[in-house]
C-alpha cells in the first residue's frame, strides 16, 4: 500500500532541493484544518486557498467558518511575509443541493468538491492541487488520496498527495487552535451531522 505521508515528504524534499516553489490550489474546509496543512506547506509551495463547500450547513454556519479561515490567511501573511490568495466559488450549490442524498456519503461529498475544485485548478493552470480534508482525525486519507489520484488521469493539474494528520499534523492543528484562538467545530458540516449535535 501506498504511503501518502512519505509521497508527501518526498515532493517538498525534491522541491526544497532544486530551488522550486510551485502553485498550490488548497481546497480547504475550515480554519483549524488549514492551519496544520499550511504550516506543512508554506515552505515548499505559493498557497491560493480554495474554499467550496456546499455540504456545509447551515448557512450561518457555513459564513463562521468561512470567515474564520479568512481572519486566519490575514494573520499568516503577515507572520510569514507571503501573499496567500483567497478563492470562494458558490456557483455550484444549487447543483449539490439537488443531489444532497448521496449513495456513498462522504465518498460523493469529497469527490465534489474535489472535482470542482480540479476543474478551477485546470482553468487557472495551478502546478498542484490538494486539500485539508486529511488533517482531520475522522477523515479517510486513504480514501482522499485515491480520490485525488483517480482525478489526476483526466486533468492536467498534478495532484500533491498528503497525509496532513500524520507525524502530529493533529496535533500542530491543535497548537495553532490555542495559539490563535480558532473557532473548532464539533461537526464535519453535512446536514444529518448538524442535527445529530443539536439533539
Amino acid at each position: 500500500m501506498k504511503s501518502y505521508y512519505q509521497m508527501q515528504l518526498d515532493l517538498c524534499n525534491y522541491l526544497k532541493e532544486n530551488n522550486l516553489k510551485p502553485s498550490l490550489l488548497l481546497h480547504t474546509c475550515c480554519a483549524l484544518c488549514f492551519s496544520s496543512a499550511f504550516m506543512q506547506c508554506k515552505d515548499y509551495f505559493n498557497i491560493t486557498v480554495f474554499f467550496y463547500n456546499p455540504n456545509i450547513y447551515p448557512s450561518n454556519e457555513y459564513e463562521k467558518r468561512k470567515q474564520e479561515t479568512l481572519r486566519l490567511i490575514d494573520i499568516f501573511q503577515k507572520e510569514y511575509n507571503v501573499t496567500i490568495n483567497f478563492i470562494e466559488q458558490i456557483e455550484d450549490f444549487k447543483t449539490y443541493d439537488a443531489k444532497k442524498v448521496h449513495q456513498n456519503k462522504c465518498l460523493d461529498c469529497i469527490h465534489n468538491r474535489l472535482l470542482v475544485s480540479y476543474n478551477y485548478a485546470d482553468k487557472h493552470h495551478f502546478d498542484y492541487i490538494t486539500t485539508t480534508l486529511t488533517v482531520g482525525r475522522l477523515k479517510n486519507s486513504i480514501m482522499i488520496n485515491q480520490l485525488g489520484e483517480m482525478l489526476e488521469k483526466n486533468h492536467q493539474t498534478k495532484y500533491f498527495y498528503s497525509n496532513f494528520k500524520k507525524n502530529n499534523g493533529i496535533g500542530l492543528s491543535l497548537e495553532m487552535k490555542e495559539k490563535y484562538h480558532i473557532y473548532a467545530q464539533n461537526y464535519c458540516g453535512c446536514e444529518p451531522y448538524y442535527q445529530k449535535n443539536e439533539n
